[in-house]
């Protein structure tokens, strides 16, 4: 019977919790990149807004507001990234 107060099994559960969370987030970073390329393209970079992006991607304009402070902030991610 395992030692329940072996606190490596736990650990290991946090860390793959851990890398599960950052591979989606890695993921959704991804997703909202390949929508805001998809509304440059059609609409141009005038009518590429966060609100446009986010229905694109699928998500609310808050929650894309988590991967990205500002619209600067993602267009630079686009050029950069």
């Amino acid at each position: 019977m395992p030692d329940r107060t072996d606190p490596k099994p736990a650990a290991d559960a946090a860390a793959s919790r851990a890398a599960r969370k950052e591979r989606r987030r890695e993921r959704s970073r991804d997703e909202i990149l390949a929508a805001a390329r998809a509304v440059l393209l059609r609409s141009g970079i005038g009518a590429m807004t966060l609100e446009a992006v986010a229905a694109e991607a699928g998500m609310s304009k808050t929650g894309l507001y988590y991967y990205f402070a500002s619209k600067d902030a993602l267009v630079f991610e686009l050029v950069h990234g």
